[in-house]
């Protein structure tokens, strides 16, 4: 995972619109010391993952982030304390034969954030996770490249100091990170 910066404030370049792939945008989202994962709506989507979705042509990767956040998650921008790009990466696409390029972005809520409610009779979409540990019986279900992927994208937080708290640690995210490397 690249840790290059980009500018949440302009919008991606044209030239990453081709062939049908579009840049996207994954929100790592950070409520007091856990993360937000949600339930992909897509056919055959297994496992939670991070909020994401694509940026439209000339939209900003900040403002797809809150788009992505209140469409998925029904979270506002009033919600949001803070934004952090912290890194690119590549990821295959749906398709799997092409790759898109996926900016990252940290989100910290506001304290007083509480997970919406589920309509009756419908499944909670959102949950929490607390640590490591939590995270990966989560994920478990996803495909070995989505975990890894999601894995990195952690160590990479807490590489950065960006996610410092005594359960989101280096030395417990390295067994994880091992066996989605196999």
């Amino acid at each position: 995972m690249k840790c290059q910066p980009f500018r949440l404030d302009v919008p991606v370049d044209h030239r990453e619109y081709s062939d049908g792939v579009r840049p996207t945008v994954v929100a790592v989202v950070r409520t007091g010391e856990s993360l937000l994962l949600v339930l992909p709506k897509v056919a055959g989507g297994n496992g939670y993952i991070f909020p994401q979705g694509p940026i439209n042509l000339g939209q900003t990767p900040q403002a797809a982030c809150i788009r992505i956040l209140e469409e998925e998650c029904s979270i506002g921008d009033k919600m949001i304390e803070s934004t952090v790009p912290f890194g690119l990466a590549n990821k295959s696409s749906h398709h799997g034969d092409r790759e898109n390029v996926c900016r990252l972005v940290f989100v910290s809520l506001r304290p007083h954030f509480v997970l919406p409610q589920p309509p009756a009779g419908g499944i909670q979409n959102l949950i929490l996770v607390n640590g490591p540990n939590h995270l990966w019986q989560k994920i478990a279900d996803c495909s070995v490249n989505r975990r890894g992927f999601m894995a990195k994208a952690v160590r990479s937080l807490i590489q950065q100091r960006l996610l410092v708290t005594g359960r989101w640690q280096l030395e417990r995210l390295e067994p994880f990170l091992r066996y989605a490397a196999e």
